[in-house]
Formats: structure tokens, sequence, C-alpha cells
């Protein structure tokens, strides 16, 4: 029966974690396309990587700055996470 709760408690753990990330991943397109620097600051403070490829494969900075989406690009550019050379 303990085994059974534990099992049942990890995977509770894990849909949560996953689900954080799908809404982290929408969002952090969405932000970008609404120039929402903001946005994207406190997606990274929460853990994002912003260096995530779009579904189209084009990273977040990439998006930015085609859009342009100057506020963006900026809250990318200041972080040290993310990878300019992509």
């Amino acid at each position: 029966m303990k085994q059974c709760l534990k099992s049942l408690v990890y995977l509770v753990v894990i849909a949560g974690v996953f689900s954080a990330h799908a809404a982290s991943y929408e969002g952090f397109f969405i932000a970008t396309k609404r120039d929402d620097g903001k946005a994207i600051e406190a997606l990274i403070q929460r853990g994002f990587d912003p260096n995530t490829p779009s579904p189209e494969g084009p990273s977040g900075l990439y998006l930015a700055l085609r859009e342009p989406a100057l506020k963006a690009a900026e809250a990318l550019i200041d972080s040290p996470r993310t990878n300019l050379e992509i």
C-alpha cells in the first residue's frame, strides 16, 4: 500500500511539472509575439530556458528580432542564460 501511494505521489508531481512546462512554453512565445519583456523576464526567473526553439525551429531571440519585438529582444539579450550565438 505504501509503495502504491508513493508511486501515486510521484505521478502527480511529474504531471504538474510537465503541465507547468507546457504553459511556460506557449506563454514564452506568446509573450515574444506581444513584445512583453516583463513576462519573458518572469518566465526566465522561474526557470524557463530562453534558448528553447519555437515549434517552427527558431529561438525566441530570433523571433523577437524578426517581429520586431524590441522589449522582448532586450529581455532575452539581458538574460545571462540566453545563448546569443544561436
